[in-house]
Protein backbone atom coordinates (compact mmCIF):
# COMPACT_ATOMS: atom_id res chain seq x y z
CA UNK A 1 0.00 0.00 0.00
CA UNK A 2 2.85 2.15 0.97
CA UNK A 3 4.46 1.53 -1.97
CA UNK A 4 1.47 2.13 -4.55
CA UNK A 5 0.66 5.56 -2.52
CA UNK A 6 4.32 6.57 -3.82
CA UNK A 7 3.98 5.21 -7.44
CA UNK A 8 1.06 7.31 -7.30
CA UNK A 9 2.81 10.29 -5.91
CA UNK A 10 5.80 9.65 -8.48
CA UNK A 11 3.16 9.77 -11.91
CA UNK A 12 1.74 13.02 -10.14
CA UNK A 13 4.89 14.91 -10.24
CA UNK A 14 5.34 14.63 -14.13
CA UNK A 15 3.47 17.68 -15.44
CA UNK A 16 2.19 17.29 -18.98
CA UNK A 17 1.78 20.63 -21.26
CA UNK A 18 -1.79 21.64 -22.92
CA UNK A 19 -0.27 23.07 -25.39
CA UNK A 20 3.18 23.49 -27.75
CA UNK A 21 6.06 26.51 -26.81
CA UNK A 22 8.82 27.75 -24.49
CA UNK A 23 8.78 27.02 -21.09
CA UNK A 24 9.25 29.69 -18.27
CA UNK A 25 9.45 29.62 -14.52
CA UNK A 26 6.06 30.58 -13.01
CA UNK A 27 7.46 32.94 -9.77
CA UNK A 28 7.64 36.44 -8.61
CA UNK A 29 4.44 39.30 -9.34
CA UNK A 30 3.55 36.52 -11.83
CA UNK A 31 -0.26 38.75 -11.27
CA UNK A 32 0.03 42.09 -8.98
CA UNK A 33 -3.34 42.68 -8.92
CA UNK A 34 -3.76 39.55 -6.13
CA UNK A 35 -3.12 40.00 -2.55
CA UNK A 36 -0.72 36.83 -2.95
CA UNK A 37 2.87 37.20 -3.47
CA UNK A 38 5.06 34.23 -4.49
CA UNK A 39 9.15 34.21 -4.87
CA UNK A 40 10.71 32.99 -7.89
CA UNK A 41 11.26 29.74 -8.39
CA UNK A 42 14.37 28.25 -7.45
CA UNK A 43 16.25 25.03 -7.01
CA UNK A 44 15.35 24.16 -3.45
CA UNK A 45 12.63 26.90 -3.28
CA UNK A 46 9.34 25.39 -0.71
CA UNK A 47 5.92 25.78 -2.76
CA UNK A 48 2.85 27.28 -1.18
CA UNK A 49 -0.51 25.69 -2.50
CA UNK A 50 -1.89 27.48 -5.63
CA UNK A 51 1.87 29.10 -6.49
CA UNK A 52 2.97 29.06 -10.54
CA UNK A 53 5.66 26.14 -10.78
CA UNK A 54 5.77 26.84 -14.60
CA UNK A 55 3.88 28.61 -17.77
CA UNK A 56 3.66 28.50 -21.17
CA UNK A 57 3.86 32.42 -22.31
CA UNK A 58 1.78 33.12 -25.11
CA UNK A 59 4.93 34.23 -27.68
CA UNK A 60 1.83 36.50 -29.76
CA UNK A 61 0.92 38.54 -26.94
CA UNK A 62 4.35 39.84 -25.31
CA UNK A 63 4.22 42.85 -23.13
CA UNK A 64 6.29 44.40 -20.69
CA UNK A 65 6.21 45.46 -17.11
CA UNK A 66 6.76 48.48 -15.83
CA UNK A 67 6.65 50.45 -13.08
CA UNK A 68 5.07 54.44 -12.85
CA UNK A 69 6.46 56.28 -9.77
CA UNK A 70 3.58 58.39 -8.12
CA UNK A 71 4.69 61.05 -9.54
CA UNK A 72 3.61 60.13 -12.67
CA UNK A 73 0.89 57.74 -12.09
CA UNK A 74 -2.04 60.63 -12.70
CA UNK A 75 -0.89 61.10 -16.11
CA UNK A 76 -1.06 57.70 -17.11
CA UNK A 77 -4.32 56.30 -18.39
CA UNK A 78 -5.43 52.80 -20.43
CA UNK A 79 -4.77 52.73 -24.20
CA UNK A 80 -2.04 55.22 -23.92
CA UNK A 81 0.76 54.84 -27.21
CA UNK A 82 3.72 53.41 -25.61
CA UNK A 83 7.82 52.96 -27.51
CA UNK A 84 9.29 49.76 -26.39
CA UNK A 85 12.96 49.24 -27.37
CA UNK A 86 14.82 45.83 -26.37
CA UNK A 87 17.69 46.22 -25.05
CA UNK A 88 18.83 43.17 -27.26
CA UNK A 89 18.11 44.66 -30.48
CA UNK A 90 18.03 48.19 -29.61
CA UNK A 91 17.42 49.47 -33.50
CA UNK A 92 13.96 48.15 -33.51
CA UNK A 93 11.35 50.59 -32.04
CA UNK A 94 8.24 48.87 -31.48
CA UNK A 95 4.71 50.18 -30.41
CA UNK A 96 2.58 49.20 -27.68
CA UNK A 97 -0.48 50.41 -25.74
CA UNK A 98 -1.38 50.78 -21.93
CA UNK A 99 -3.48 47.66 -20.77
CA UNK A 100 -3.33 47.54 -17.09
CA UNK A 101 -2.51 49.62 -14.39
CA UNK A 102 -2.60 48.56 -10.51
CA UNK A 103 -4.60 50.89 -8.46
CA UNK A 104 -2.46 50.17 -5.37
CA UNK A 105 1.25 50.55 -5.31
CA UNK A 106 3.97 47.30 -4.83
CA UNK A 107 4.25 46.75 -1.86
CA UNK A 108 7.30 44.70 -2.65
CA UNK A 109 9.00 47.71 -3.36
CA UNK A 110 8.27 49.26 -0.74
CA UNK A 111 10.38 46.51 1.63
CA UNK A 112 13.50 47.34 0.22
CA UNK A 113 13.06 51.35 0.10
CA UNK A 114 9.94 52.31 2.40
CA UNK A 115 9.71 56.01 0.62
CA UNK A 116 9.48 54.79 -3.12
CA UNK A 117 5.50 54.24 -3.86
CA UNK A 118 5.79 52.22 -7.40
CA UNK A 119 2.35 51.26 -9.28
CA UNK A 120 3.01 48.26 -11.74
CA UNK A 121 1.62 48.50 -15.15
CA UNK A 122 1.63 45.86 -18.41
CA UNK A 123 2.03 47.78 -21.83
CA UNK A 124 1.12 45.28 -24.67
CA UNK A 125 3.34 44.62 -27.94
CA UNK A 126 1.57 45.03 -31.20
CA UNK A 127 2.41 42.50 -33.25
CA UNK A 128 4.61 39.26 -33.30
CA UNK A 129 8.04 39.55 -32.64
CA UNK A 130 10.42 36.37 -33.44
CA UNK A 131 13.47 38.24 -31.72
CA UNK A 132 11.33 39.01 -28.80
CA UNK A 133 12.04 36.31 -25.96
CA UNK A 134 9.82 36.83 -21.91
CA UNK A 135 12.06 37.85 -18.95
CA UNK A 136 14.48 40.35 -21.32
CA UNK A 137 14.82 43.95 -20.61
CA UNK A 138 13.51 46.93 -22.45
CA UNK A 139 13.40 50.59 -22.47
CA UNK A 140 9.60 52.05 -22.53
CA UNK A 141 8.66 55.48 -23.56
CA UNK A 142 5.01 56.61 -22.89
CA UNK A 143 3.43 59.09 -24.71
CA UNK A 144 1.87 61.56 -22.21
CA UNK A 145 0.60 63.90 -24.47
CA UNK A 146 1.24 64.76 -28.52
CA UNK A 147 1.73 68.11 -29.51
CA UNK A 148 0.84 69.75 -32.82
CA UNK A 149 2.97 72.54 -34.83
CA UNK A 150 4.81 73.26 -31.58
CA UNK A 151 8.60 74.11 -31.85
CA UNK A 152 11.24 72.60 -29.21
CA UNK A 153 14.42 73.18 -27.90
CA UNK A 154 16.79 72.12 -25.36
CA UNK A 155 16.21 73.71 -22.33
CA UNK A 156 19.81 74.43 -21.95
CA UNK A 157 18.94 77.17 -24.43
CA UNK A 158 16.19 78.34 -22.45
CA UNK A 159 16.98 81.80 -20.32
CA UNK A 160 14.95 83.18 -17.24
CA UNK A 161 14.77 86.68 -15.96
CA UNK A 162 12.11 87.73 -13.77
CA UNK A 163 9.31 85.43 -14.65
CA UNK A 164 10.25 85.77 -18.36
CA UNK A 165 11.61 83.18 -20.42
CA UNK A 166 13.54 83.58 -23.43
CA UNK A 167 15.82 82.25 -26.06
CA UNK A 168 18.63 84.07 -28.20
CA UNK A 169 18.16 83.49 -31.95
CA UNK A 170 21.22 83.85 -34.19
CA UNK A 171 20.48 86.62 -36.53
CA UNK A 172 23.38 87.93 -39.40
CA UNK A 173 24.38 90.18 -37.13
CA UNK A 174 24.68 88.27 -34.46
CA UNK A 175 21.88 87.12 -31.51
CA UNK A 176 18.80 88.65 -30.72
CA UNK A 177 17.19 88.04 -27.48
CA UNK A 178 13.46 86.42 -28.16
CA UNK A 179 10.75 85.62 -25.65
CA UNK A 180 9.13 82.40 -25.45
CA UNK A 181 6.02 80.46 -23.65
CA UNK A 182 7.23 77.17 -22.02
CA UNK A 183 5.50 74.41 -21.52
CA UNK A 184 1.90 73.20 -22.23
CA UNK A 185 0.00 75.50 -24.69
CA UNK A 186 -2.89 76.69 -23.04
CA UNK A 187 -5.94 76.06 -25.29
Amino acid sequence: KKRENLEEQLASCIIRAELPGLVAYGGAQANYYTPRYYDGISSGATLKTGQPIITIPNMSELGVEVNIHESHVKKIELGQKAYITAESVPDMKLEGRITKVAVLPDSNASRYNPSLKVYPATIEIDGTHEFLKPGMSAKVEIIVKELQDVTYVPVQSIFVEESEHFVFLKTFGGYERRQVEVGMPHI
